[in-house]
């Protein structure tokens, strides 16, 4: 079960409901905590190009298009989760990104609410080769206008990665790629403040750490 970023910590229940060969439903309340986690501020300026992106027509559809994409439910094996880049460690989940004469930014990207970082950054030159986190059905491969080059993939059983601001894609919509293989190259496109790339991974629909997910995963 995944825990939204803005959830409150303390107690709190989770109801587990559990169907019977008659037809019936049984529900099971758990009893749980939500450990408080804190996360930074950290100040994030963009170019006058990348803020002008903000105010395109198309950038509301782009956010409910992700999010659509990534509430994908499917019955896909699950296998172990790895990163997408080799000997780069990703950095920035749930940080509060404030963006100098910009709007709230975050919630634009994949139309949820609040400005924390939903992704591990890697900082890493252009060109650098991205690979699937696991076996995949390429979901969506183009761009949007604030992502960039986008690949949406899902892994099955309600686990989807999001890899952002590519500068090219080597697969297509519709692909079956294993785990481990190249689907495209590390670039700066969209609002990306610098070379990078950015994996989001959402577990039915809610953003969690990428770096939680592999050691569930692994």
């Amino acid at each position: 079960m995944p825990v939204p970023l803005l959830a409150t910590p303390g107690p709190a229940t989770l109801g587990i409901e559990i169907g019977t060969r008659f037809g019936r439903r049984q529900r099971i309340p758990l009893d749980l905590a939500i450990a408080e986690r804190s996360y930074p501020t950290r100040i994030v300026a963009l170019s006058d190009e990348q803020r002008a992106l903000l105010a395109l027509p198309t950038v509301t559809r782009d956010g409910r298009q992700f999010l659509a994409l990534v509430r994908t439910e499917s019955k896909s094996e699950l296998g172990s989760l790895y990163p997408p880049l080799t000997g780069s460690a990703g950095t920035g989940f749930g940080e509060i990104r404030n963006h100098p004469g910009a709007p709230a930014v975050e919630g634009l990207l994949d139309a949820i609410a609040g400005e924390h970082h939903r992704g591990l950054d890697y900082t890493i030159p252009p060109g650098a080769a991205v690979r699937s986190p696991a076996a995949a059905t390429v979901l969506f491969a183009g761009p949007l206008a604030l992502t960039g080059e986008t690949l949406i993939l899902d892994h099955g059983q309600g686990v989807v990665s999001a890899l952002l601001h590519l500068a090219r894609l080597d697969v297509r919509g519709g692909d079956q790629v294993p785990a481990r293989a190249v689907v495209g190259l590390s670039g700066q496109s969209g609002i990306a403040p610098e070379p990078m790339l950015q994996w989001r991974v959402y577990l039915h629909g809610v953003a969690v750490d990428p770096a939680v997910m592999q050691q569930v995963l692994g």
